[in-house]
């Protein structure tokens, strides 16, 4: 699989349907003419607003053996391989052994990676665990963004790494500053209450 050009971020406006991506944030790594995948970076496992607060990332060593538990330093990444493990990172001298989606950015899934991230508390900023994974078939972005579901904002690391505030308004804290930071004001997408119309009812 060729890796995308660059790195973006995909953002729910209050005209999706699916609840699940309720102001989510999503990561895509990799966008071509056969489809997408990519990540939510702002809805992390064991919060209040995580319907899999009892989830537990596991790292094995080669022989099957648990190295960490990962309960509150994991994010929810999408609804696609919920069970699967996986990291981005900007570590140049780990990149070997993943995927580049971005310049001195990196997408792994090998144990080595994890133990070497987590063994590391340099590291800790400069990198995020993931269970699960976003897809979308070909020209499936494109037409929910056009059907308004969604809009594209440039990719900025400051949202991806350094310190998670596990807050409840962490989601939307997210959500919010990452739409400003695209030149959209989330105020012009709320309802006309002044409360957050997401067009569940």
């Amino acid at each position: 699989m060729t890796a995308s050009s660059s790195p973006y971020f995909l953002v729910a406006l209050p005209k999706a349907q699916d609840e699940f991506f309720s102001q989510a944030v999503v990561l895509v790594t990799h966008h071509d003419e056969e489809g997408a995948v990519g990540f939510m970076i702002n809805k992390h496992v064991g919060s209040e607003d995580s319907e899999q607060t009892q989830m537990v990332a596991e790292v094995k060593d080669t022989d099957g053996n648990t190295l960490y538990e990962l309960r509150s330093d994991v994010f929810l990444g999408g609804p696609v391989s919920e069970e699967s493990l996986f990291v981005i990172h900007n570590v140049d001298a780990l990149g070997v052994t993943g995927e580049e989606v971005g310049e001195n950015l990196y997408l792994s899934s090998d144990p080595e990676t994890f133990q070497s991230l987590l063994e590391s508390e340099e590291l800790a900023q400069r990198r995020r665990f993931f269970v699960g994974i976003c897809s979308w078939d070909a020209g499936q972005i494109e037409s929910e963004t056009r059907a308004g579901t969604w809009v594209t904002v440039p990719f900025d690391k400051q949202f991806l790494f350094g310190e998670a505030t596990y807050s409840e308004s962490f989601v939307e804290d997210v959500w919010k500053n990452v739409l400003k930071s695209g030149g959209l004001d989330p105020l012009t997408l709320m309802g006309p209450s002044g409360d957050q119309d997401y067009g569940y009812n």
